[in-house]
């Protein structure tokens, strides 16, 4: 059983996606923390600045991801999500919540902890998770990354679903980018220690 199990068992949206690294565990494992996540990435850069048009059409905009390369570290310092767990060279979960459905306003809730993530219950609101999962294999490490969405109404489930119908495949193609930067940089760590 994973952490992310453990942390969001029950959902009703989920994507996973993969990728085979030919490096160490441990070297997976670094370059899942110290790879720039695709904020430096023209496409990144679109598919957000699309994602951010109408809150700032509207006069309430609020900038969801930062756009500038930083690491997963970087990432919990400067964005919404947080961490919510970690093994050591095996995974990391981060997450946030709000109102996901909502293009005006996303509407972020302030959370600090796991105990804070799971204490939270406000119908109107979801609960997104994402973990990387390494999986030692014979001559290689399998890396997954895993998004999951849970929300307690029906009402706003189906409010997001519309709004992941829409997006589902711009949000894959980041987390494809960003584990195909993790592989080259886990794989150079490889080569570099020999």
């Amino acid at each position: 059983m994973t952490l992310l199990d453990n942390i969001l068992p029950e959902y009703q949206i989920n994507a996973v996606y993969a990728v085979d690294i030919q490096a160490s565990i441990k070297n997976v494992y670094r370059a899942v923390l110290d790879s720039p996540f695709v904020m430096d990435s023209l496409v990144f850069r679109i598919l957000t600045g699309l994602r951010e048009l109408p809150p700032k059409l509207s006069g309430k905009g609020e900038e969801i991801i930062q756009k500038e390369p930083m690491s997963l570290t970087e990432f919990f310092e400067k964005t919404n999500f947080v961490f919510l767990g970690k093994k050591e060279n095996e995974e990391i979960v981060f997450g946030l919540i709000g109102q996901f459905w909502n293009i005006i306003n996303i509407n972020l809730q302030p959370i600090s902890d796991l105990d804070e993530f799971n204490e939270f219950d406000e119908p109107e609101y979801g609960k997104a998770v994402m973990n990387f999962y390494l999986e030692p294999l014979e001559d290689r490490v399998k890396l997954y990354t895993e998004t999951r969405v849970y929300f307690s109404d029906d009402k706003y489930l189906s409010r997001f679903k519309v709004y992941w119908f829409f997006i589902r495949s711009f949000s894959g193609l980041t987390r494809r980018m960003f584990l195909k930067r993790i592989k080259a940089n886990a794989e150079k760590l490889e080569v570099n220690e020999v």
